[in-house]
């Protein structure tokens, strides 16, 4: 599963995924303890995680370099994912029918706590970045990676049929404090040209006091360069 999604990014245009929760009325703190998350206090996220699979019974579990990731189950999954079910291409009422996995708790910031989660779709998977209050309660939330993607890799041979395909982009990601420092390429090959345009754009995300998400463009680049993989002979 690809934790890439499609689009493509101008000069000037900043892509974000973002929102705010409704205000939960909780009386009892909600606890998410360290022992539930793979990493403690990830610092980037350049590349995509390779799970480890194994059959235990009628569960599949999967691990990461050994260390067992835990999957929420479906009372995690109302409170940390439907009050962003705007996010869920599918089942927005029903956020138990997706695969959603603890990743990492992050150092707090103020009475703040962010966490990483993974949560998989049909056939893409979404990082997702979500701050909790000081009751652990769903404040807001960024989508680092992912969406649905037709999956298009680097290696993908243009044929004639396609007069443009937008590849999945890739995404990067660094933590520091209050801020998410992100950097996103997109690729877009265009087969009557011979070339490829190259979009990339690097921008911040501050977490304020109160939870809210503030982003802010840092800089673009658009560049063209002969097309990679390119097959004018192939008809199908």
């Amino acid at each position: 599963m690809s934790y890439f999604f499609k689009g493509i990014l101008g000069l000037g245009i900043v892509f974000l995924l973002s929102c705010s929760s409704k205000k939960v009325e909780n009386n009892k703190p909600i606890n998410f303890p360290d022992s539930l998350f793979v990493f403690n206090d990830l610092r980037s996220l350049t590349e995509r995680f390779h799970f480890e699979y194994k059959r235990e019974g009628r569960i599949i579990q999967s691990f990461f370099k050994g260390k067992p990731v835990i999957r929420l189950d479906s009372a995690q999954k109302v409170i940390l994912l439907k009050p962003f079910s705007q996010h869920l291409t599918m089942y927005q009422d029903q956020p138990w029918m997706y695969d959603a996995q603890f990743l990492s708790k992050q150092v707090k910031i103020g009475k703040l706590q962010p966490i990483i989660l993974s949560v998989g779709g049909t056939d893409y998977t979404m990082i997702w970045y979500i701050v909790l209050d000081e009751n652990n309660v769903p404040v807001s939330c960024i989508i680092l990676d992912g969406e649905n993607c037709e999956s298009f890799g680097e290696d993908f041979e243009l044929t004639k049929r396609d007069s443009a395909v937008t590849l999945c982009a890739k995404k990067k990601n660094y933590f520091k404090e209050n801020t998410i420092e992100s950097q996103k390429l997109t690729i877009t090959r265009l087969y009557e040209k011979e070339f490829e345009i190259v979009d990339s754009v690097s921008y911040i995300t501050t977490i304020k006091q109160d939870g809210s998400l503030s982003t802010e463009k840092l800089d673009s680049i658009r560049l063209r360069r002969k097309a990679r993989y390119f097959n004018r002979y192939r008809s199908d």
